[in-house]
């Protein structure tokens, strides 16, 4: 029972330094791109992983803005998909990968440590099951 308390005491707090870790922790969970991160490994390894990584990012950009254009798919809509562009240059409307997934910050080897985490919850990882009219 005096577990309890605390707990609840703690819950029930909103003292200024809790209003504010509560806060940061849901912003991070709401900015929290790891499935992203994990879904984009599985995209561009056949690609990246022969030192063509360049390639793999146009690529992966393509896939990404025909998944958009289409919806999204299933329980991803396109804004799970959107979080992982960015504009190229101002006013252009070409889009790039974001620098969270560009290769400076996102190594070969950061990927196979994503791909190891498996495919739960993220989207199909091929174009044709991406595009095809089943979901």
């Amino acid at each position: 029972m005096c577990s309890y308390g605390h707990t609840l005491n703690y819950l029930m707090d909103d003292s200024r330094v809790l209003v504010a870790e509560r806060g940061a922790a849901f912003s991070a969970e709401k900015r929290n791109l790891m499935p992203q991160r994990v879904w984009l490994a599985h995209v561009m390894w056949p690609y990246a992983k022969g030192g063509k990584r360049r390639r793999a990012e146009e690529l992966a950009v393509d896939l990404i803005e025909k998944v958009i254009a289409k919806g999204g798919w299933d329980k991803f809509g396109p804004e799970w998909f959107e979080a992982m562009l960015a504009p190229k240059k101002a006013g252009d409307g070409e889009r790039q990968l974001k620098s969270t997934f560009r290769q400076n910050k996102f190594s070969v080897k950061e990927m196979e440590e994503a791909i190891a985490e498996g495919v739960e919850d993220i989207p199909p990882t091929k174009e044709s099951s991406l595009l095809s009219g089943k979901r």
